[in-house]
């Protein structure tokens, strides 16, 4: 990794740390104060799209942190050399394509059709 890759990661982390600080706080939450039995609907749902926004914003610290770092003990693993990274993207790449190409036909008319008649 690039020195000014490395940076701007590591600004990157900086900034996602104090959004999840912010979305963490029960404070900012909607409906503070009030009890459950009395939030509304609206309340309710809000509340919790706030705490998975804030899981989705640590995670992302969290996978910032290992690229980062990019040594073992952060990736559970030996870093990949330029070669198999290129692999491992190669074949990420490949999975999605073949995922998106299975959505397709699912959603497609004869797949409906096939799965309302049952046939999986």
């Amino acid at each position: 990794m690039r020195q000014d890759q490395l940076e701007r990661l590591q600004q990157l982390q900086e900034k996602l740390v104090d959004v999840y600080l912010d979305e963490a706080d029960p404070e900012n939450w909607p409906g503070v104060g009030t009890m459950g039995a009395q939030l509304t609907k609206q309340e309710r749902g809000d509340r919790y799209w706030e705490k998975k926004n804030a899981v989705a914003t640590v995670m992302l610290v969290h996978e910032t942190n290992k690229l980062i770092a990019n040594d073992k003990p952060a990736l559970g693993r030996d870093p990949y050399t330029d070669g198999e990274l290129d692999r491992q993207i190669q074949g990420a790449e490949k999975r999605a394509s073949q995922l998106l190409d299975k959505v397709r036909q699912d959603t497609s008319r004869a797949g409906f059709l096939k799965r309302a008649a049952g046939d999986s």
